[in-house]
């Protein structure tokens, strides 16, 4: 049965299937590595949204930031400005 859940319930197994999905969809340049999109989901999970059957992801939906200054300090592995009010309270 398919359900939908936030990413704090999304599991790295998961995650990394949605990379695969990535990765059969967009050009290779907008690909990131996974140690990337994991810590990116340990840091901040509630970008996400998924739907799953089981522990099979079969969509997903990131609201990340997409500015150029967030999207550098992400690639740097930094936190982005959209997880920093939550992580630091600022």
């Amino acid at each position: 049965m398919v359900e939908i859940y936030d990413g704090k319930d999304m599991t790295d197994r998961q995650l990394l299937q949605a990379v695969a999905l990535d990765r059969a969809v967009y050009p290779q340049n907008y690909w990131l590595d996974n140690e990337t999109v994991l810590g990116y989901l340990h840091a901040c999970p509630e970008v996400y949204t998924y739907a799953a059957d089981g522990n099979e992801l079969i969509a997903y939906l990131n609201m990340s930031c997409i500015v150029n200054c967030s999207r550098r300090d992400y690639r740097k592995r930094h936190m982005v400005l959209l997880c920093e009010r939550q992580l630091f309270g600022n």
